[in-house]
C-alpha cells in the first residue's frame, strides 16, 4: 500500500490487513509491483523507482527514470516502468539496477500489462494535437476590483492564480476527488513537520522563473507573507501562527517575519517556524496570497497591474469588471505534471459581467466557448435537453444552513434541533432562495469533499442512500411535544427576508412564538452574527460556509464549532485527533472526518438545507472538461478545436 502524502509504502499482513512495516521511499509513490526477488515502487514526483528487499524491509536501490513514473510491470528478466509525464517506457535490468533502454511513446502511457513475452501499453490521446487556439470564457459574476493576489478574495481568484502562479504546495491539477490531494509544487517535496510539529522546511526546485524571466528566490516566499500583513489582507488570520505573525497583525507596516520564515538562498530552502503545531499549515500554504512575490512589487494594491507569476500563462490585459486576457508565459516549463501541467489554449479571453442569457446563447452559437457557472434557470431545461453533452453540473464545496444557538432555549435541547431538521421542506427553501442548481443536504460536509459520506436521518423514509426525500412534520411535532418547549419565543436572524420568513412560518407551525430580524448587507450581517455581545440575543441565524481549501478541517473547525453556539467536548477531541492524523495518513483522517460529520449531523447544530451546484455550458469545439474542487473548471486543460 502506497502513501503519496508521506512518501512511504506499507507492508500488510494478508490475513488481518494490519500494517506490519512502513518503509520510506521517494516522493509520490504511485505504483508497486513484486518480482525478481524485490518490491519495486514508482515514485511519480521524483522520477525514480525504489527497489525494496522484502527480507530486510529496506530500500536497496534507487533508479532514475523519465519524469512521472506511474506504473511498473515485472518480466522474467526485465523491469518495465511507464513514465506518465515523460511519455515513455524505461527498461531496467534487475541484475544491475541499470536502465537498459528508454522507449519514447509520443503519447502518455496509462497502464502496462505483460502477455507472454510481449508488453502491452495503453496510452492517452496525443496532447500536443489539442494545443493552440483561443478559449473565450463568458462569466456573469461581478467583482475583481483588483487582481492583486495578496488582496483579492473574489470567487474567481483561485481560477486566475491557477493559470498564472504557484506556491510551495498545491492541490493536484486534475478534476474529481483526486483534485483534493496535496502535492509539492515549487517545493521539491512535502515535508513532514519537525520540532514537535512547529517547523516545516522546504527545498525549492531549481531554475523556476517568473513571467519576467527573473529566477524565483527563497526570500520571495517571506516577502509574499509579509506583504499580505502589510496590506492588512483578509488572508492574514491564517498566518498569525508563524513566529512574529501576531506582531505583524498588530503593526502591519513594520511587519518582519525573519525569525518565523528563515530563508537560505544558497541552499534554496525556506523554513517556517510556528508558535504552536498547526496540522492545517500545508493546506494554508496553498492559498494564493502565499505565492512568491518578486522584488519590485509595491506594498500596496496593484489593482490592474499583474504581479509576475510562474504559471503557464500571464495576464496580458485587465480591464476592471470587463475583461481578462491571458497569453502563454514564455518562461514556463513543466516541473510537476501533478501540480502544474502545461496549458492547451494559446490564449484565454475571459469576459466579465456578461448577462446569463447572452452568455448561454453565445455558447449555443459558437461565439463563446464557456458560459461559466450561470446557465439561467429559464434556459436550464432547454440546455439539458438539446445540449446534454455540453452541460456540466458539479457540486460547489459549500453548505447553506441556519445556525442553531444551542446555548439558549429552545435549541439547547437536541430534540428541538432535530425537530426543525425533520420539519423543513428543503426543496421549498431552494426555490425560495433562488439557488439555481442545488440539492438538499442533511450534513455539514458538501458532496465530493474529503471525508464526505452521504447521510440524512432527517427525512421521510430514510435510506442507506443518504438522500433527503421529504419533510416529516409528524415526527417533528412529537419531538417538540416531548421537549416541553412549545410556546417559547424564538428570534430568527437572516440576511435574506424571503428565506427568513419561511423559517419563521415553519417555527410557528411547530408552536413557537417567532420574530424575524433582517440585517443587510451580508458583511454587516456576519459582523453582528459573530459579535460575542450578540451570542445570547438570537436562537437561529442564516449562514453559509465555503471552503478555503478542500480539506474537511477547513469545514469542521474551531472557527465555527468553537462553543460560541454549540459545544460537544467529545466531538472537539475527535476533531483535534483528525487534524493531527491528516498530516500522516489522509485516508484514515478522512474516515474519521466522515464519522465526525455523522456525529455532528446527529447532534444537529445546524438546520441543514442545501448544497449549490455549478452549471457550466461549453461549446461543441471544447473538449477535456475537468472540474476541480479548488479552482472550478480547469480552463487551461480545455481543448479548443
Amino acid at each position: 500500500m502506497t502513501s503519496e502524502r508521506t512518501g512511504n509504502v506499507s507492508r500488510l499482513d494478508p490475513e488481518t490487513g494490519a500494517v506490519e512495516r512502513t518503509i520510506d521511499v521517494g516522493n509520490g509513490p504511485r505504483a508497486v509491483a513484486a518480482g525478481a526477488g524485490s518490491v519495486w515502487v514508482a515514485n511519480s514526483l521524483d522520477g525514480t523507482v525504489s527497489r525494496i528487499d522484502p527480507k530486510t524491509n529496506s530500500v536497496t536501490g534507487v533508479i532514475s527514470t523519465a519524469a512521472g513514473p506511474s506504473d511498473v510491470a515485472i518480466g522474467p528478466q526485465t523491469i518495465w516502468v511507464a513514465n506518465d509525464v515523460g511519455a515513455s517506457l524505461t527498461r531496467i535490468d534487475p541484475a544491475t539496477d541499470r536502465v537498459l533502454r528508454t522507449v519514447q511513446l509520443g503519447n502518455r502511457p496509462r497502464g502496462l500489462a505483460l502477455a507472454g513475452e510481449s508488453l502491452l501499453v495503453t496510452v492517452r490521446e496525443v496532447g500536443l494535437a489539442h494545443s493552440g487556439g483561443t478559449l473565450t470564457v463568458y462569466a456573469g459574476r461581478r467583482g475583481l476590483q483588483t487582481i492583486d493576489p495578496s488582496i483579492s478574495y473574489e470567487s474567481y481568484v483561485h481560477a486566475i492564480q491557477s493559470l498564472t502562479s504557484d506556491g510551495l504546495v498545491a492541490f493536484k491539477h486534475v478534476g474529481g476527488f483526486d483534485g483534493s490531494t496535496l502535492v509539492p509544487d515549487l517545493a521539491s517535496s512535502l515535508p513532514l513537520p519537525t520540532d514537535a510539529g512547529k517547523t516545516y522546511t522546504f527545498e525549492l526546485r531549481p531554475g523556476i522563473r517568473y513571467s519576467t524571466g527573473r529566477f524565483v528566490g527563497a526570500e520571495d516566499f517571506r516577502r509574499a507573507i509579509e506583504r499580505l500583513f502589510r496590506l492588512s489582507s483578509s488572508y492574514q488570520g491564517y498566518f498569525t501562527g508563524i513566529v512574529g505573525g501576531t506582531g505583524c497583525a498588530e503593526t502591519p507596516k513594520t511587519c518582519d517575519l525573519s525569525k518565523g520564515i528563515v530563508v537560505d538562498a544558497a541552499h534554496r530552502s525556506v523554513t517556517f517556524r510556528l508558535v504552536a503545531p498547526d496540522p492545517d499549515f500545508l493546506y494554508k500554504l496553498t492559498l494564493t496570497a502565499t505565492n512568491p512575490v518578486p522584488v519590485g512589487v509595491p506594498n500596496r494594491d496593484v489593482r490592474t497591474r499583474p504581479v509576475p507569476g510562474t504559471g503557464p500563462y500571464k495576464i496580458a490585459r485587465y480591464v476592471p469588471k470587463r475583461e481578462l486576457v491571458f497569453v502563454r508565459n514564455p518562461f514556463f516549463r513543466v516541473w510537476s505534471q501533478a501540480a502544474k501541467p502545461a496549458g492547451y489554449p494559446d490564449r484565454i479571453v475571459w469576459q466579465l459581467d456578461v448577462k446569463a442569457n447572452a452568455a448561454t446563447r453565445a455558447v449555443e452559437k459558437g461565439e463563446a466557448d464557456v458560459a461559466y457557472d450561470f446557465v439561467p434557470p429559464e434556459l436550464l431545461s432547454e440546455v439539458r435537453t438539446r445540449y446534454a453533452s455540453q452541460l456540466h453540473v458539479d457540486p460547489i464545496p459549500g453548505t447553506y444552513f441556519y445556525l442553531l444557538n444551542a446555548r439558549v432555549p429552545p435549541f439547547d435541547d437536541v430534540r428541538v434541533r432535530r425537530a426543525l431538521n425533520y420539519a423543513v421542506d428543503r426543496d421549498a427553501v431552494i426555490e425560495i432562495a433562488g439557488a439555481g442548481v442545488a440539492e438538499p443536504t442533511c450534513q455539514v460536509l458538501p458532496p465530493n469533499f474529503p471525508g464526505y459520506r452521504p447521510y440524512c436521518p432527517y427525512t421521510a423514509n430514510p435510506s442507506a442512500s443518504g438522500r433527503w426525500v421529504a419533510p416529516d412534520l409528524r415526527r417533528a411535532r412529537r419531538l417538540v411535544a416531548a421537549s416541553g418547549t412549545k410556546g417559547e419565543r424564538v428570534q430568527v436572524l437572516a440576511t435574506d427576508k424571503a428565506e427568513g420568513q419561511y423559517v419563521v412560518a415553519l417555527l410557528r407551525r411547530l408552536g413557537y412564538r417567532t420574530r424575524l430580524r433582517v440585517i443587510v448587507p451580508y458583511d454587516k450581517y456576519t459582523a453582528a452574527l459573530f459579535d460575542p455581545r450578540n451570542f445570547d440575543t438570537f436562537q437561529i441565524a442564516q449562514l453559509r460556509w465555503f471552503h478555503d481549501y478542500p480539506a474537511a478541517s477547513g469545514f469542521i473547525n474551531s472557527q465555527i464549532f468553537d462553543c460560541s453556539y454549540f459545544c460537544d467536548r467529545k466531538i472537539d477531541r475527535e476533531i483535534a485527533r483528525a487534524r493531527t492524523l491528516q498530516e500522516t495518513d489522509a485516508q484514515a483522517a478522512n474516515a474519521l472526518w466522515a464519522q465526525i460529520d455523522r456525529d455532528l449531523t446527529d447532534q444537529a447544530p445546524w438546520l441543514f438545507l442545501y448544497n449549490r451546484k455549478q452549471a457550466d455550458f461549453v461549446s461543441r469545439r471544447v473538449g477535456n472538461f475537468q472540474y476541480n474542487l479548488r479552482t472550478g473548471i480547469l480552463l487551461d486543460q480545455l481543448w479548443v478545436k
